[in-house]
């Protein structure tokens, strides 16, 4: 036994081993209760796994190593409650091998985050060791509760081929399902839990019938007491709501959206490894916290390439979507690598790296990285029309981030503030830092830079502090260094001067400046001259200054005070 918290620690592990017993055991661990695995040449046969009963734990799993094979296995009479995982199979083509004639029989499933889990993809990592799933049975198994399935093969030339007899799951309907790359063979007794998804095929055995699932109740029972060991070793420590991802593999998720989706409604921490997640992210449960351990924010990357044009519009492209409220990300970088695959177009390359729309959300020591529309801080919607129009604000604090981009890179009409930041213009002919959107006057919304530095890649220049992406945009730069790229007159409106291929977008209205709120104060550095700058463009004073100041300008009427957020998340 060890308890839930305790990483890294299996129940047992058989590797590269042949004729093993493993029966009537009580397994309590922090990591997977059994994992029969094998090292290259060396394989793994003959196994039974009989009459056993695992708790919290990993589950039943194959893996992740398999490069030497693992062949003719029973897991038979298996009850598992509370655990992460059921029916486990995992590996990669950096470690994989050949998995085949594996049986699991008379299995009892209850409580389990993800009941089965037969993936090829365990991590992201690469190699020539093709990880490959032949006549794994599962007959007679029950899933009492709703869960998490995957049924893969590593691509259509290895498929995962699996037969499905008389087994049922509760609960489909709450439950999810991830199918590709597999043969599905149903029967002979045919259950609920039907795998369906990309390039999977579903076929009947012979003689198929009805079945019946298989009775559970009398099967669960508790972990038993630990009557002769000293008194502390049968304490469980309280619940760790800390969920682990790792891209190789040595967390409880190797994706993050699938520990967003199993944290609880009322939140969590997600500890991110470094390494590379291509996936998009959605956030909308509320007291998220999203962080690397490593302050290297450069090692940590979630990473996708969706645009406007591919997405539908510019919002739904980004890497990562976050309209939850109390949101707090760490050390990590967001990434939207569009462009560096697709030419540059006057409608549709809008690709975000990151979209906010939560209040109070806090961010910390990120890399946001794109070309054009790489932040878009925005409020929680908008409604009614002209005058009658009403918006929710939101309030969103960026603290010792990198920000880079060319075009309107950090837009939309958030309430926020950018503290500590560097902003980092990448080429175009002509890129503006901030398009804000602030729709009338009353609209409590406006970006803050506070103490930040504007840089550009070698070359850049043309460069404006903002143009008004609506008609009272509010922008204050506090305290800036600003590099020569920034032009001299500091703010423009965009379709003057426009790069011939945006010039005739007929979508973007022009406005004038002349609503707008555009401001700075004790600005430094060679992009600084005052004496240049737009004529509608402000120079504020220290006391009108003041009221921008981050923990001012974000308090709102609940008081809210991210500096706080920061030092409690720590």
């Amino acid at each position: 036994m060890t308890p839930a918290t305790a990483r890294n620690t299996d129940g047992i592990d058989p590797s590269s081993t042949t004729n093993v017993t493993i029966t009537h055991c009580y397994i309590h661990a922090g990591d997977d209760d059994v994992a029969v695995g094998s090292s290259h040449g060396v394989p793994s046969s003959h196994i039974s796994i009989l009459d056993n009963h695992f708790y919290t734990g990993h589950g039943m799993s194959i893996g992740s190593g398999t490069s030497g094979g693992v062949n003719h296995m029973l897991v038979k009479n298996l009850t598992i409650d509370g655990a992460q995982n059921g029916i486990r199979i995992k590996s990669d083509p950096s470690r994989g091998g050949l998995v085949q004639d594996i049986t699991y029989e008379n299995v009892c499933i209850r409580n389990v985050t993800n009941p089965i889990v037969l993936t090829p993809h365990y991590t992201n990592f690469t190699g020539n060791l093709i990880p490959e799933y032949r006549n794994i049975t599962l007959r007679n198994v029950h899933i009492l509760t709703p869960g998490y399935y995957i049924f893969s093969g590593l691509n259509p030339q290895h498929k995962l081929g699996v037969t499905l007899d008389n087994v049922f799951a509760d609960d489909m309907s709450k439950s999810h399902m991830l199918a590709e790359d597999a043969d599905v063979t149903l029967g002979p007794e045919v259950g609920n839990l039907v795998p369906s998804g990309t390039d999977v095929t579903v076929q009947s055995a012979s003689n198929t019938h009805a079945g019946q699932p298989l009775a559970c109740a009398a099967r669960f029972v508790p972990f038993p007491a630990l009557a002769t060991a000293p008194q502390l070793a049968g304490k469980v420590p309280p619940v760790d709501h800390t969920f682990y991802v790792a891209a190789d593999g040595t967390g409880d998720y190797y994706s993050i959206q699938r520990a967003i989706d199993v944290a609880p409604s009322t939140g969590a921490v997600i500890s991110v490894a470094p390494g590379i997640y291509h996936e998009n992210l959605t956030i909308t449960k509320p007291n998220i916290t999203l962080r690397s351990p490593y302050q290297d924010a450069g090692k940590t990357i979630v990473v996708a390439d969706k645009s406007a044009i591919t997405a539908g519009s510019d919002v739904p492209s980004a890497t990562v979507n976050v309209t939850a409220d109390n949101f707090v990300a760490e050390n990590l970088t967001f990434e939207n690598n569009y462009d560096e695959s697709h030419p540059t177009m006057p409608e549709g390359s809008q690709a975000l790296a990151l979209a906010v729309s939560g209040d109070r959300d806090v961010f910390s020591n990120l890399r946001l990285v794109g070309q054009q529309d790489t932040l878009y801080a925005g409020s929680k919607g908008c409604s009614g029309k002209g005058a009658d129009t009403t918006c929710i604000p939101a309030r969103q604090y960026f603290d010792h981030c990198y920000i880079a981009g060319n075009f309107d890179f950090i837009f939309g009409d958030a309430k926020a503030v950018f503290d500590h930041c560097t902003i980092y213009s990448r080429k175009l002919h002509q890129g503006f830092i901030t398009a804000q959107s602030k729709r009338y006057p009353a609209q409590d919304s406006g970006f803050v830079f506070n103490d930040c530095r504007l840089t550009a890649a070698p070359g850049v220049q043309n460069v404006y502090l903002g143009r008004p992406w609506r008609s009272y945009a509010t922008v204050v730069y506090l305290n800036t260094w600003m590099g020569k790229q920034i032009a001299p007159a500091g703010w423009h409106v965009w379709q003057n001067g426009a790069p011939a291929i945006w010039r005739e977008w007929p979508k973007i209205p022009l406005h004038t400046l002349s609503a707008a709120f555009f401001a700075e104060y004790h600005s430094t550095g060679p992009g600084a001259d005052p004496s240049q700058r737009e004529p509608h463009a402000k120079q504020l004073t220290k006391k009108q200054a003041q009221k921008f100041e981050p923990e001012n300008f974000l308090r709102g009427s609940d008081g809210w005070d991210p500096i706080s957020v920061l030092h409690k998340e720590h």
